[in-house]
Order: structure tokens, then sequence, then C-alpha cells
């Protein structure tokens, strides 16, 4: 397993971002009250075909292109938060492109794999 101090210090680092936090309120509140426990389908990354997450329990869901699809245990919300941030920035024409996030598979690479448990849901 990675560092997870490492994550913490990620996560803390973002959540200075004022447009992160703007974004990470007005999206968990739809997200809580409209879309908890929906799938978020992607039709750009190489890697991932969906994600999902249940804020009760902190169980992020991922389906990879392959169709492979994981659960992974204890996942801060930031780190889902960050995900869609990341596909908010991707699809702001207001913000320049050379402050863009990272893809999916490299959000997945940097901030999920190696740091939770997971288990293989099919």
């Amino acid at each position: 397993m990675k560092d997870m101090k490492e994550l913490k210090e990620f996560i803390d680092y973002i959540n200075t971002s004022d447009l992160y936090l703007w974004f990470k309120e007005s999206f968990l509140e739809v997200w809580k009250t409209e879309m908890n426990n929906k799938t978020m389908w992607v039709d750009y990354s190489s890697v991932i075909r969906a994600i999902s997450y249940d804020i009760e329990t902190k169980t992020l869901f991922i389906q990879f292109t392959s169709d492979k699809q994981y659960a992974y245990y204890n996942v801060p919300v930031d780190v889902f938060v960050c995900a869609c941030f990341s596909d908010f920035i991707r699809n702001n024409t207001e913000i320049p492109k050379d402050r863009a996030s990272v893809s999916l598979g490299q959000w997945f690479n940097d901030i999920v794999k190696g740091y939770f448990d997971y288990t293989l849901l099919n």
C-alpha cells in the first residue's frame, strides 16, 4: 500500500483552492440530493468507463473500459470529488487548458490505486 500521508497532504493542498472548494460544495449538494448511488458514465477516458461513490459507506466504484468493476473502501469524499472536478475543468471552456486537471486514468493512478483496499466485483 502507498503511504496515506501523501494522499492526505494532497487533499489538504487541494482544499486550499477557492475554485475546488466552490466546486466541491456545489457538486456534493447535488450528489447527495439527486445523484447519490448513481453511476457517472465517462465517454472520453481510455481507461475508465464509469465511476460512482456511496457517501455513507465511503465506497468508490469504478468500471474500467475492460468491463471489470471494482469497489474501493474507506475512500475520502475528496478523492471522488477530484475525479468529478477533473471532468468539470475538462469541460469548462473558461479555464485555461494549461491549468487543466489530470485525466481520469492519471487520477486513478495518482490518488486511488495502491491507497485503498478493494474488491473485484465481476
